[in-house]
């Protein structure tokens, strides 16, 4: 059996977890957010302008971002499929564009928190009811940590590490 990643608590990862940290900004935005793509814990987001989307190990992640929150999903089925997509958004779409204005369904320029939006709305759950109609920056960093659905597809903080 393979071993599966932990988080620095010993929380086991889980595809589908999305992550939000304080350490970064663009533009003016503080934050900056990935999406879990497996148990392997690597984590797909895009850093910024210049660069394209790519995965990240999880140790690398929590050495550059030691202030993160864990917000998972409490649809299992759910988040493991939301995790595979972004796993295949990043190498389908590597040479993807960082922007922050720009039509939500636009896979050819993303930001570091519309890749998880993108990831669960492949499958459904439009969180927190985003415009997809029309450009400009929908889902902020920060909007992960609560993302408003209830029921079965509920998001909550499973962990949070550092300040």
């Amino acid at each position: 059996m393979a071993v599966r990643a932990t988080y620095p608590n010993g929380l086991t990862v889980q595809g589908g977890d999305v992550l939000v940290t304080n350490n970064t900004s663009s533009s003016g935005l503080t934050g900056h957010a990935g999406i879990v793509t497996d148990a392997n814990g690597y984590i797909a987001s895009i850093a910024g302008y210049g660069a394209h989307p790519e995965l990240t190990s999880l140790s690398t992640w929590f050495r550059k971002n030691p202030n993160t929150v864990v917000v998972s999903n409490s649809d299992a089925s759910l988040a493991h499929s939301a995790g595979s997509w972004a796993k295949s958004y990043v190498a389908q779409h590597p040479n993807a564009k960082y922007g922050l204005l720009n039509n939500m369904l636009n896979l050819e320029e993303v930001y570091c928190s519309k890749i998880p939006w993108l990831a669960y709305y492949s499958f459904g759950l439009n969180a927190r009811h985003v415009n997809t109609i029309g450009n400009g920056y929908n889902i902020l960093p920060y909007d992960c940590e609560s993302l408003g659905e209830t029921g079965k597809q509920a998001f909550f903080i499973a962990a949070s590490f550092g300040n």
